[in-house]
């Protein structure tokens, strides 16, 4: 039963936190006449506004006290930190070799818009604003209640799939699931929000300087550059995911 409760306060959490960032974006855009320049600036704005609500919602969470052996901890934290960049450029560069980012009009609208904005404002919003709201959310509400009550995997498996939903197109989703899986496993590791906020900050600004300077969306011209690209980022990740997986089954620091 108080599975079943606590999966529904997350739900109903992560509603409310939609509604008044969707609302409050829309409140705050409509003030604008350009509204592509001014998305990211309002979309900052109205993650500000969000984060008054979470900073209730993190209070009722059941925060338990730091690990005090998070130093033994130290090395795994930071493989997993690299392995987690690493991923997540291999994953983009798959998603962008596919025909799903082709297929998925609202993720190309979403990514038009979103550097339609002066850089100031993009980097507000993607990294500093976005990431903070994010964590806090899934990791630092969503995942804490759920870890409670669910065992490890499970927890984070929910929070990654609420993670993913919010983003509301295909592309988005198997990005942020994957994403959200990786930031939970270090969340649960290190208990420190702070950790998996510069983690996600540092993902989101290497996706805008490879999106600004062109090098994944002008591939095509690339290829060979490309190809060599993903493979090594592959094998490095392979590599350095076999160790890091072996670490915490030996340490047994997930419960299964």
């Amino acid at each position: 039963m108080n599975k079943i409760k606590t999966f529904i306060v997350v739900i109903f959490q992560c509603l409310i936190y939609e509604f008044v960032l969707s609302v409050s974006y829309e409140a705050i855009i409509a003030k604008f006449t350009d509204k592509d320049k001014m998305y990211n600036l309002s979309a900052a704005i109205s993650a500000a506004i969000v984060l008054i609500i979470l900073i209730f919602f993190r209070r009722q969470a059941n925060k338990k006290q730091t690990d005090k052996d998070m130093t033994k901890k130290g090395g795994q934290i930071c493989l997993l930190f690299f392995e987690t960049i690493l991923l997540l450029l291999l994953l983009s560069n798959i998603l962008n070799i596919s025909p799903i980012i082709n297929r998925s009009d609202t993720f190309n609208e979403y990514l038009n818009v979103l550097k339609s904005s002066p850089v100031i404002f993009l980097l507000l919003n993607t990294v500093v604003m976005s990431p903070l709201i994010e964590e806090i959310m899934f990791r630092g509400i969503a995942l804490e209640q759920l870890k409670g009550e669910f065992k490890d995997v499970t927890a984070v498996i929910i929070s990654a799939l609420l993670f993913g939903i919010v983003h509301q197109n295909i592309v988005q989703f198997i990005y942020a699931f994957v994403g959200g899986v990786l930031f939970g496993v270090i969340y649960l590791l290190s208990n420190s929000l702070l950790c998996t906020y510069i983690l996600h900050a540092l993902v989101n600004l290497i996706t805008v300087v490879r999106t600004y300077n062109n090098i994944i969306y002008t591939w095509e011209s690339n290829k060979n550059n490309f190809y060599i690209e993903t493979i090594v980022i592959a094998i490095i990740s392979i590599v350095l995911a076999a160790i890091a997986l072996r670490k915490m089954t030996i340490n047994k620091v997930i419960r299964q």
